[in-house]
């Protein structure tokens, strides 16, 4: 299976200086080698560039909001054809003049592809490796030229942002199926690696002969840079059983490395377990026609939560000023011993149906957050405000219920849903 497009598209804005023009390519590939080794390709690739003007709020050179206040009678041009920059009552600003010196504009490039390969070198037996990227870059510029400007001077701001993500997830699989058993096992091991950069320079008095950063004085130029990165390792195991589409068993563990935590704990594992019962497939059930589903469900498991900053448990330094004399100081204190907030579940629930007309869910849940990942504050005299720690631990409880109706069926149809839950959360430390 191949298919491939391309498209191109140019857009025209109704204002002077304003369109958008993108290139875009998408190509998917699926090929089978031979009758136990496939392969496939994804990619979508994406450019753009955008030029504007500057629209935002009541700027003096918005032309919206200058045709509304401007003399019918001041002069775009003046008699040597050049542009008229004396107009008192806007502030001295020419939005036709704006328009043709100045440069606002964006570049986006953009990537997403995925490749896999995979093997069955026995019935029911797989292998399968898939590797992706996200990659996406962007490039911006505002310049406000000395052409456009009543006083002569000429100002840039650039800036310019990439994103990455690569992953990649390798398995092996085994399914069988016989009598009425079905089994499914899978393992594997993945990782993740995420990078971040951007930068950005406002350069106040730049050469309008050479409108670059590196032509403005370094003591007007202001500058901001911002770097991250986090990688995460994990493998992996899970284990699908049914018997007669009647009894399922499913179990899973996983082992999870984040380069967020510290070295001394970056490690965590996982697990969780769930089984459930369709009653209404039962042979006892054979004649209880107006019961269309009855499944009795339970599971327990155990997950880990990451969600902080990238580098929070290291120690960082940061810029600092004092009596007009800038340095580096300690802003963060490191913490080695920061792990995983880790949630233990359990989950019991029902699903009904009856006489094809009311369906509905009952489930009660418990939910034990350990761990948790706060910033406790810290005695000013220790030179810090906060230290990101694990700590406390919360419980949820609650009940929920899901009943919909279906009151007419046919051309014209109407159904009722109520839904009612009640939680109740308690600080255990």
């Amino acid at each position: 299976k191949h298919y491939t497009s391309a498209s191109y598209s140019n857009s025209e804005g109704v204002f002077h200086g304003i369109d958008y023009k993108k290139y875009q390519l998408r190509s998917n590939i699926d090929h089978e080698i031979s009758d136990k080794l496939r392969m496939g390709v994804k990619l979508n690739a994406f450019h753009s560039e955008s030029n504007d003007v500057a629209m935002q709020a009541m700027y003096y050179v918005n032309p919206l909001f200058a045709g509304m206040f401007l003399k019918p009678w001041t002069p775009i041009y003046n008699e040597d054809g050049t542009y008229n920059m004396s107009v008192p009552e806007w502030g001295n600003t020419n939005p036709r003049a704006t328009q043709e010196h100045d440069d606002q504009y964006e570049l986006q490039n953009r990537l997403q592809g995925s490749a896999y390969v995979e093997w069955e070198p026995l019935a029911g037996l797989k292998f399968k490796t898939n590797n992706a990227i996200e990659y996406t870059d962007g490039e911006g510029r505002r310049y406000w030229s000395a052409e456009a400007d009543s006083q002569g001077d000429a100002t840039l701001q650039v800036s310019n942002s990439k994103y990455s993500q690569i992953t990649s997830s390798n398995t092996a699989s085994y399914t069988k199926y016989f009598n009425d058993h079905n089994l499914n096992v899978l393992g594997g091991f993945e990782v993740i690696d995420n990078s971040f950069n951007s930068y950005y320079i406002y350069s106040p008095d730049v050469d309008p002969n050479i409108p670059f950063p590196n032509t403005s004085t370094s003591d007007s130029d202001e500058g901001d840079y911002d770097e991250n990165r986090y990688t995460m390792a994990s493998f992996f195991g899970i284990l699908d059983y049914n018997y007669a589409s009647k009894y399922y068993f499913r179990a899973s563990i996983r082992t999870d490395g984040s380069s967020r935590f510290g070295a001394n704990y970056r490690w965590g594992t996982f697990y969780s377990f769930g089984a459930s019962w369709n009653l209404h497939n039962e042979a006892f059930m054979e004649n209880t026609n107006w019961i269309d589903a009855m499944k009795v469900r339970l599971s327990y498991g155990i997950n880990g939560n990451d969600r902080i900053g990238n580098y929070e448990h290291w120690g960082i330094y940061g810029p600092v000023s004092y009596n007009a004399t800038t340095g580096m100081s300690p802003s963060q204190p490191a913490n080695p011993d920061l792990t995983w907030e880790t949630n233990t579940s359990y989950n019991v629930g029902l699903d009904f149906g009856f006489v094809q007309r009311v369906s509905g869910t009952l489930e009660f849940y418990s939910r034990t957050t350990t761990d948790m990942l706060l910033n406790i504050p810290l005695s000013r005299t220790s030179g810090f405000t906060s230290l990101r720690q694990n700590i406390g631990e919360l419980q949820n409880t609650g009940v929920e219920a899901l009943i919909n109706v279906t009151i007419v069926d046919g051309p014209v149809f109407w159904s009722v849903g109520l839904n009612v839950a009640a939680n109740r959360s308690e600080i255990l430390s």
